[in-house]
Order: C-alpha cells, then sequence, then structure tokens
C-alpha cells in the first residue's frame, strides 16, 4: 500500500514539475517562480521517498504519525501561499484603481484644438 501511495505521489509531483516548466517556457512564470516550485516540488518528493527518515523527527517533535507531520506542513504551506496571494491581489487592485483615477482625471481635462 505504501509503495502505491508512493509510487502515486512521485507521479504527481513528476507532472507538477512538468506542469511548472511548461508555465515557465510560456512566460507565466520568473525563472525565480519557476526554480521556486521545483525546488517545492522536489522536496515533496523527497518526503515521500524517505518517510522512515522522518519518523525520528516527528517522534521528537511529538507528532503521532508521519502523514500527519505533512499534512501539518502542507497546511502551513498553503496558508502562507493563500496570504501570498492575498497580498498580491490587494497590490494590485491598489495599482488598476490608482490607473483609473489617473485616466479618469485625464480624461476630464478640456482638450486643446489645434
Amino acid at each position: 500500500m505504501v509503495e502505491i501511495v508512493q509510487t502515486l505521489g512521485i507521479a504527481y509531483l513528476l507532472f507538477m514539475v512538468y506542469l511548472s516548466f511548461l508555465y515557465y517556457k510560456r512566460n507565466n512564470y520568473s525563472l525565480t517562480s519557476f526554480v521556486f516550485w521545483v525546488v517545492v516540488w522536489s522536496a515533496g518528493a523527497l518526503l515521500l521517498v524517505i518517510p522512515q527518515s522522518i519518523s525520528a523527527l516527528t517522534q521528537r517533535i511529538s507528532v503521532a504519525r508521519v502523514i500527519d507531520f505533512y499534512l501539518i506542513l502542507g497546511l502551513m504551506f498553503f496558508s502562507i501561499v493563500c496570504f501570498v496571494t492575498y497580498a498580491a491581489v490587494k497590490r494590485n487592485e491598489a495599482k488598476i484603481e490608482d490607473l483609473v483615477r489617473r485616466l479618469a482625471i485625464e480624461d476630464s481635462k478640456p482638450k486643446r484644438k489645434r
């Protein structure tokens, strides 16, 4: 059972690396973003391949099972991603609002005839 989950997990993570590469090639990602996501997917693959080495760490920090540790890490990671995404959306909203305001002011100025 563990091997099946590991195999499916590795296949999923390889697909995500490939998808990240496609987005990078289409210029949807910068090189920095691409490298970040490859590191994230590679870390996930590493955690899937060597779960027994994580057992010592989970016992030390009093987490009952390795899967619980992975779930905690995943929730922490995705909460950070959601926060960063929210901050980027708010920044973009402010930029769009400023642009619309400037364009409205430009349009309201009387035009000179030549």
